[in-house]
């Protein structure tokens, strides 16, 4: 043995002070790793000088870090589930609301007052929605939308309009004829039926006739046949007659107006705008679960096509013309108050659902140009309807909205697109902010993870030491003095901050960014591979590199760069990985070979990781004392890490708010009154349509 091999032996001991059978143990542990090594002097310089300082310094760095890293994600956390847990739903019993949480008192925050509360909620101190639209009624007793949502709360909880209805609505609210058309809509429940059709007859080729396919109709080259009109007969004459005669009385009256806008806007103006991903859906879900008067409404076509059969088979041709006039009055009204898309697509069925019974009625009642006119609608109506339905089916499985869309847009853009004829033209300009905020939203949900993971494995690779007794622990104690400030800062560069910026640069400012397509394309595999190359990255790189600086600083305990070429090539192919997830080819084979290779990457090198963690906890306790300063060096870099994902929470958080911001056209707006800006445009525009094509463009 040489002097210098002594020397260090001497200077790596001497902590354990006159405990000779440790010190001799750590002699063995020592004799069984030494090498020949250039770096065996500086070494022994190090260990001479080494001082206790830096042992306070790594502890001060652990707590910093775990106390500032706790604060972001439970703060953030903690807000996130009160927001959850806030999003109120009216109409579902005072303080109901998805999730958990307190009654109203902490629902959109103290900053209402009870007045606007109550406007918004009702009061609800009662139990039951009349009682808490009554106490909306009793703080303005003048406002006929006020009234209007008492009494048909009434009619939600009882299922009948108070007694008074009418009565009160004249005194609040005279000549106004909307009052009399849901008192005939409520009416005319139950006053009518559908007639039974006739059987078909039988299929003349034996057995059992079976619907045929669109494709088997194409075969055997044979129309589609037309549905047989749905006529209805009357069940409960009294009941009948007093809603037909609520709908004439409607209609004779001089004004319309159901006052719903107002109170839709002076709602609107209450609720809260912009915030995070889940903050937004509190006035989306409040406009969502907000009530439609104007169903209250429409049972009445069903009588009016009753009425319509009866004239054509009585031949009564004045009582189809006066029947036709209530009508169409009605329809030009119920479309002219529309407020809401489902409010114009009621309007629309109210108009498109009698035309080919008013048509039959009209040639029964020898009316041939109003029968011409009704058959011509009904005719346009239903080709507008088809190519609105065909306009649908032509939609590829990977077209832009589905590709560049966010989460909201995808669930409600083709929904309400496929309402209207001609629908605007949408670009990756009007769905970045949405797709943007579920981006950010899913990289906050990912670093709070991968936060908990991250101090999981710090935990796991400080309490590593312990695993092989004292005298390892001690005697790598002391040899971290071989560690320079320049090796740490090595480590913790390239192991966890090259990573962070490989990965922000890709999935920021790259072509191959995740970013540029929807979170959900492809089963969100994409933003999840690229997250999880940075994450395994940070796993994986610090250990690399700290066996590489182990190698200069302690080449004589055997370690060096042999045998870790392999590893580095696992390393590689998660660097190339990144990107990948990003490259979106147009063909679905392409796209699905490039996912599941750039999956395959990461988990060679997961899955090389976790072998080496293996074998670090069962293998050979001759390579312990290696093994017990590499996990000592890997504490500070993965601690940085578990840091570095508490600070990615906030950022992403921000970044919500930020997206949240500029995506304005899916959140409600009292100048543009709507469950969103979007869905108001799309029933403005079906209002529009319906009115060219009645002739109602005045």
């Amino acid at each position: 043995m040489s002097n210098s091999e002594q020397r260090f032996k001497d200077v790596a001991t001497q902590d354990f002070g006159e405990d000779e059978e440790a010190r001799y143990r750590a002699f063995e542990l020592l004799d069984n790793e030494m090498q020949a090594s250039d770096a065996l002097e500086p070494a022994i310089a190090d260990l001479e000088k080494s001082q206790v300082t830096r042992q306070w310094l790594r502890w001060s760095f652990y707590g910093l870090t775990l106390l500032i890293g706790l604060w972001i994600v439970i703060s953030d956390g903690k807000q996130t589930i009160e927001d959850r847990s806030y999003i109120f739903i009216p109409g579902m019993g005072g303080s109901s609301m998805i999730g958990s949480g307190p009654s109203d008192q902490a629902t959109w925050g103290t900053e209402l007052s009870r007045e606007e509360k109550i406007i918004l909620y009702g009061d609800t101190r009662y139990s039951t929605r009349s009682q808490q639209m009554h106490g909306l009624w009793a703080m303005e007793p003048e406002n006929p939308a006020y009234f209007i949502e008492y009494a048909m709360a009434y009619h939600e909880d009882t299922g009948i309009l108070p007694a008074d209805f009418l009565k009160q609505a004249n005194e609040i609210d005279p000549d106004n004829g909307w009052y009399s058309l849901v008192l005939a809509g409520v009416t005319s429940k139950d006053t009518v039926q559908k007639k039974p059709r006739a059987k078909p007859a039988s299929n003349p080729r034996g057995g059992r006739g079976k619907r045929m396919t669109p494709k088997a109709r194409a075969r055997e080259n044979t129309a589609p046949v037309k549905k047989p009109l749905v006529e209805y007969e009357v069940i409960d004459e009294a009941n009948f007659k007093e809603a037909l005669a609520g709908l004439y009385r409607s209609a004779s009256m001089p004004q319309y107006e159901s006052h719903q806008l107002g109170l839709f806007k002076k709602r609107i103006s209450l609720l809260p705008q912009g915030g995070d991903f889940v903050t937004r859906l509190k006035p989306i879900a409040y406009m969502a679960a907000m009530p439609s008067h104007v169903f209250r409404v429409f049972g009445l076509h069903r009588v009016v096509r009753a009425e319509a059969s009866r004239c054509g088979q009585e031949k009564d041709a004045e009582g189809l013309k006066k029947l036709i006039s209530a009508w169409e009055i009605t329809g030009r009204r119920l479309n002219a108050d529309t407020v809401t898309l489902i409010d114009a697509l009621i309007a629309r069925a109210w108009v498109e659902g009698s035309l080919e019974t008013f048509a039959k009625a009209a040639l029964e009642c020898d009316m041939p140009e109003v029968a011409k006119r009704f058959t011509e609608l009904d005719e346009d109506a239903k080709t507008r309807k088809e190519l609105r339905n065909e306009r649908s089916k032509e939609t590829e499985s990977f077209n832009i909205l589905e590709k560049k869309g966010g989460m909201l847009q995808v669930m409600g853009m083709p929904m309400i697109d496929r309402q209207v004829d001609f629908p605007d033209e949408v670009g990756d300009v009007h769905l970045k902010p949405g797709r943007m905020v579920d981006h950010a939203f899913f990289g906050r949900m990912l670093s709070a993870s991968a936060w908990l993971l991250m101090l999981i494995v710090a935990a796991g690779v400080y309490v590593y030491r312990f695993r092989y007794g004292r005298v390892v622990g001690k005697l790598s104690t002391r040899l971290m003095a071989l560690a320079k400030p320049v090796d740490l800062l090595w480590i913790m560069a390239g192991g966890v901050l090259a990573p962070l910026a490989y990965y922000w640069l890709i999935n920021r400012y790259s072509p191959w960014s995740v970013t540029h397509h929807a979170l959900l394309f492809y089963v969100g595999i994409p933003a999840l591979g690229q997250f999880l190359c940075m994450f395994v990255l940070m796993l994986v790189l610090p250990l690399m590199i700290t066996r590489w600086r182990l190698g200069k600083r302690a080449g004589m305990l055997g370690f060096g760069v042999r045998g870790q070429s392999w590893a580095w090539l696992w390393v590689l192919l998660v660097i190339v990985a990144l990107p990948c997830f990003g490259f979106m080819p147009e063909d679905v084979d392409q796209l699905t070979f490039v996912m599941w290779s750039a999956l395959a990457c990461v988990a060679i090198c997961a899955l090389w990781l976790l072998a080496r963690a293996v074998m670090a906890n069962f293998g050979k306790r001759d390579l312990a004392l290696k093994r017990v300063l590499v996990s000592r060096l890997l504490v500070m870099p993965y601690a940085l890490a578990a840091f570095i994902m508490a600070v990615l929470v906030s950022v992403y958080h921000q970044q919500e708010y930020h997206w949240v911001s500029q995506d304005t056209d899916f959140m409600p707006s009292a100048e543009e009154p709507g469950f969103s800006r979007y869905e108001y445009r799309v029933s403005q525009q079906v209002k529009k349509e319906l009115a060219e094509v009645m002739g109602w463009e005045d």
